[in-house]
């Protein structure tokens, strides 16, 4: 029997250890599984584009000032750092180990027919938890996986902003330049009025003719307020990113609207995607997930813990000392259906996870092929819309000229017209749409949510989970 009980603690030390051996074993078979659609291109390794100032393409320094304060003073950016702080401030604390605290305290009672007796007393205590079966270490992976998917949702957010504004910067042109379009027709527009009055005067065009001119100028003129509104809402969407009260940002008029300078590639390696900041949010939260079923796993086992104290009073000049050590073993015994149906519940959040990372693997690649087949398209469209409006130049110029001779009625002067400011319209809105599609493809890509950041604070780019 002294045999045994010299030998217990050995004896329990070496079961708990064969026991872990296994307690995480369905953790580590989740964490180690691999997307299957990822593994031809997985061997090469992603460039990082989290610096990439990709708007600098556009060429135009206002934008560039807007992107520079707002990646500081966006509401949304600064709002997720904040949870980033705190999600590494939970990590710090995190599966410990030891514990402790102590206490001191003075305290004055008063006993019947005696004089009042002072008590001082003093306790230190403090324990240690032998992690054999995992739960602490599983502990702190959940937590430092947590606040590395919470900062990558603040790269995401980052991210997010620069979409918007370069979205609502590119609009609040294409609208600018869609009053200037309008004016520009509104003046045509005129002109041809004065002309088809000319022609009724002498005889070469009718009342019908008079009223399509001014249902066409009238037409013109209702249209360019409604412009100036959408181009005010996207100034103030602007003003609201950048987190200053909408109406009190004053952006001058651009002469030409923003265009992406430089070629546009032909194809994208699906392995990009993985530098996006919601598939590496995607990948931490999976490792989380596989980390809490090892803290569901360890619960199943004993723990222990090595705890000591020691005390010290004086009370009525008398001095009084104590001290104690030692382990103290806790069984789960009463409450196994619970703690299997924990594990059951982890190893289900866990799948789930992989489920939502594989998802955003999809539609991120989804978003970048989309993206970029749609710019090479709208490039496209807008060569021959440019060329389409050179055509309509020449044909109005040469409708006027045979309207003055009397050759063409008024009535096809004022499709000529028409036709050259839908064309003009269409070339617009190709243009706008290739800067927009532009915008996505690099946001598609996670890129530039980190540029004008010391590459020491940017989150790493392309890093998997912990297995």
């Amino acid at each position: 029997m002294a045999r045994f009980q010299r030998n217990f603690p050995i004896l329990l030390i070496s079961s708990c250890l064969a026991l872990s051996a296994c307690s995480n074993g369905q953790a580590q078979r989740l964490a180690t599984l691999n997307l299957p659609f990822l593994t031809p291109v997985s061997a090469i390794p992603a460039p990082d584009l989290s610096h990439d100032a990709w708007w600098t393409g556009f060429r135009d320094p206002v934008l560039d000032d807007l992107i520079r304060r707002g990646l500081q003073q966006n509401l949304s950016i600064r709002e997720a750092r904040e949870r980033v702080i705190a999600a590494d401030a939970i990590a710090r604390s995190a599966g410990t180990v030891v514990s402790g605290d102590a206490n001191a305290g003075l305290t004055r009672a008063d006993q019947a027919g005696d004089a009042p007796v002072n008590e001082r007393r003093f306790d230190l205590g403090a324990s240690w938890l032998l992690d054999f079966f995992g739960r602490a270490r599983s502990e702190r992976e959940n937590s430092r996986q947590s606040a590395e998917a919470r900062r990558a949702d603040a790269d995401n957010a980052a991210l997010a902003f620069l979409g918007q504004l370069a979205t609502a910067y590119i609009d609040l042109r294409f609208y600018e330049t869609g009053i200037r379009l309008k004016t520009r027709d509104l003046a045509s527009r005129r002109k041809t009025l004065e002309q088809t009055e000319a022609l009724v005067r002498l005889g070469n065009a009718t009342e019908l003719d008079l009223a399509q001119a001014r249902a066409l100028l009238n037409t013109t003129q209702s249209e360019i307020p409604v412009l100036e509104a959408r181009a005010r809402a996207q100034q103030n969407r602007i003003a609201t990113l950048l987190a200053v009260p909408a109406g009190t940002l004053s952006l001058v008029a651009a002469g030409e609207q923003p265009a992406p300078r430089g070629g546009i590639p032909a194809s994208i390696t699906a392995n990009l995607v993985r530098g996006r900041p919601d598939v590496r949010s995607a990948e931490h939260s999976y490792a989380a997930a596989v980390a809490r079923i090892g803290v569901a796993e360890a619960e199943l086992y004993p723990s222990i813990r090595l705890g000591g104290s020691i005390t010290a009073s004086n009370s009525a000049g008398v001095d009084t000392s104590g001290w104690s050590f030692g382990p103290t073993l806790t069984v789960p015994i009463f409450n196994r259906g619970r703690l299997y149906a924990n594990v059951d519940a982890a190893e289900s959040g866990a799948r789930e996870a992989h489920l939502a990372w594989q998802r955003t693997v999809l539609e991120g690649v989804n978003d970048v092929q989309s993206a970029l087949y749609a710019l090479q398209k709208y490039n496209a469209a807008a060569g021959a819309a440019a060329g389409a409006v050179d055509q309509y130049t020449k044909s109005l110029d040469l409708s006027r000229t045979l309207a003055e001779r009397g050759n063409i009625t008024t009535l096809d002067l004022i499709d000529a017209e028409r036709q050259i400011s839908d064309a003009r319209e269409t070339l617009s809105e190709a243009r706008r749409q290739v800067a927009l599609q532009y915008v996505l493809l690099n946001v598609a890509l996670g890129a530039g949510f980190a540029a004008g950041q010391p590459p020491a604070m940017a989150s790493a780019v392309g890093e998997g989970p912990a297995n």
